[in-house]
């Protein structure tokens, strides 16, 4: 299947979902986006900005689709060292489906090495719909995403992000290798 249609059953799959109210939970705090993230809660919305104070969104070995709502997860990171300081880690397997249904939802104010917005691992799958990254800082790679796995941006704004070398997305070459 195309990538084209891939994307497509996907956004008409979250259109879907969105207008029949098949979301999973609501959430409006950093703890409780982080426990439904945590406990593979495949289907979560957004009732408030949320501020991640002093870790990023993990998305580990799990597949997560996330409304932002209208709304914005982000970081207030000032000074200080650039590792770790992603808004969204995506690792180990994963998979985030980040959509905006609603409004002008935003991931913004990570500052990292590489992909102060998303950091996307080897392995990993980004669909990202109607999202704007803004205000990411990179030291060297990708002010708004690393991306070092697949990444699909449709409809995504890119504003205010900057790094060493590319502000919006870095496509990183990562070889994998497989012992048999």
């Amino acid at each position: 299947m195309t990538r084209f249609l891939r994307s497509f059953f996907l956004v008409a799959t979250l259109c879907w979902a969105a207008a029949t109210g098949a979301w999973g939970q609501t959430v409006s705090t950093a703890s409780e986006l982080v426990t439904a993230v945590q406990t593979n809660n495949a289907n979560i919305v957004l009732d408030a900005d949320i501020l991640l104070d002093y870790t990023f969104l993990d998305i580990s070995n799990v597949t997560v689709t996330i409304d932002l709502n209208g709304h914005s997860i982000y970081r207030q990171i000032i000074g200080g060292y650039l590792s770790d300081g992603h808004v969204i880690y995506v690792h180990n397997y994963a998979t985030l489906n980040l959509v905006n249904s609603t409004g002008t939802g935003s991931i913004k104010g990570g500052r990292a090495n590489n992909g102060g917005g998303i950091n996307i691992g080897p392995l990993c799958t980004v669909n990202a719909s109607n999202v704007t990254f803004q205000d990411n800082t990179a030291g060297e790679h990708g002010g708004a995403i690393w991306n070092s796995g697949t990444l699909t941006a449709t409809n995504c704004t890119f504003t205010n992000n900057s790094a060493g070398d590319v502000g919006a997305v870095y496509n990183a070459v990562v070889e994998n290798t497989y012992f048999g």
